[in-house]
């Protein structure tokens, strides 16, 4: 019987294409419109049934036949297995997946790379994954009645703090990613963002800078941010930099381009040019470079500009832009390992894991003239 499409399929999705083949195709198996002991369509006819490339199918069909659905018998095909029920009652833990209010997508620079670990950690362990966009005063009872094992929380606000201690001490099975909070007990994965900090000081103070600028846009409450904004406090303040105060700067503005734009550039107007600039984030980074240029400021020949995240755009800006790299890939893995090892252990997860960045120095830096 041929394969069902109950849904197209989007390239854009936060979930890779081979995981939205191997969905549909046990969706077809639990539909019964594919029946234990028949034969699987041949791959390159599912190739053109799905407008989907070779190796998309191959991984699909692969993961299918490691979990059970599918069973391969060499040199006459792959079938669908014999043993559906027992690969139910036998499969990995399910895991929940709350995107909050973030923007993920494949095509965000910051999420995609977090949901391919995700995604591939989930799908290497066995761990079936299913998505909501929960309100946080919905997390308790999300967990108690939709039967899963554990939470995955994709948080990045100040204000979950609270939330996440009051899921810890209701010992619901948690983990946070990419964002870390001031109590260390509970279960989170992040970049280390003080490391972070720190590399981007030392190595303008190596250059000979003593000036150095930073701006914040706290619109979002971010955690990073704001972890990012101390940080760099902190740490000039232990070198023995005394910056000028209107040199660091807090906005409070929606993230939109036109008002972010005007804001910057008043500021950028209104203090003592620095010899440096620190951006913690990626749109503000790409916004104060083009601000630098139309007020005919040159990089790094006037002032040195180093940002944080690391955007594909950073490589291929003029000048290339020095900035700091998350390990945002192994940040999701981590998380998924994390929570999988407390289950399996039958705990619950604990501990503030921080996992280092690398400093990517470009043409954006140099010494102060």
């Amino acid at each position: 019987m041929p394969i069902t499409l109950y849904r197209e399929f989007d390239r854009y999705d936060i979930k890779p294409l081979y995981l939205q083949i191997k969905e549909m195709v046990i969706e077809n198996i639990e539909k019964g419109d594919l029946q234990s002991g028949e034969r699987m369509p041949d791959r390159i006819g599912l190739c053109h049934k799905l407008h989907a490339s070779r190796p998309m199918v191959d991984r699909a069909i692969m993961e299918l036949v490691r979990d059970g659905w599918l069973a391969t018998i060499r040199g006459k095909g792959t079938f669908i297995s014999d043993e559906i029920q027992q690969r139910r009652n036998s499969s990995g833990p399910l895991i929940c997946i709350n995107i909050g209010n973030n923007d993920v997508n494949k095509r965000n620079n910051y999420w995609g790379p977090v949901f391919n670990g995700i995604f591939n950690e989930a799908c290497d362990i066995g761990a079936k994954v299913i998505f909501q966009r929960l309100e946080t005063d919905k997390y308790s009872e999300f967990f108690k009645d939709a039967n899963v094992d554990g939470l995955l929380m994709l948080s990045s606000s100040l204000q979950e703090e609270a939330v996440m201690l009051d899921l810890y001490q209701q010992h619901i099975p948690f983990v946070c990613v990419s964002a870390s909070f001031n109590n260390k007990a509970l279960p989170c994965v992040d970049v280390d963002n003080y490391l972070g900090v720190k590399m981007v000081v030392e190595h303008l103070v190596s250059l000979g800078h003593k000036d150095i600028a930073m701006c914040a846009n706290m619109f979002n409450n971010s955690v990073d941010i704001a972890q990012r904004l101390h940080a760099f406090q902190s740490i000039t303040g232990e070198l023995g930099l005394k910056p000028d105060p209107r040199w660091i700067h807090a906005f409070w503005e929606p993230n939109e381009q036109k008002t972010a734009h005007s804001q910057y550039s008043k500021w950028i107007d209104d203090i003592p040019l620095p010899t440096a600039f620190f951006v913690p984030a990626e749109m503000p980074l790409i916004t104060i470079a083009n601000i630098l240029k139309e007020k005919n400021i040159s990089v790094p020949q006037t002032v040195s500009l180093v940002g944080f995240d690391d955007p594909p755009v950073a490589d291929h800006w003029h000048p290339p832009l020095t900035t700091v790299r998350q390990p945002l890939e192994e940040i999701g893995r981590r998380g998924v390992r994390k929570l999988i090892e407390a289950l399996q252990k039958g705990s619950v997860p604990e501990g503030t894991e921080l996992l280092p960045p690398d400093i990517i120095i470009r043409e954006s830096t140099a010494a102060p003239r």
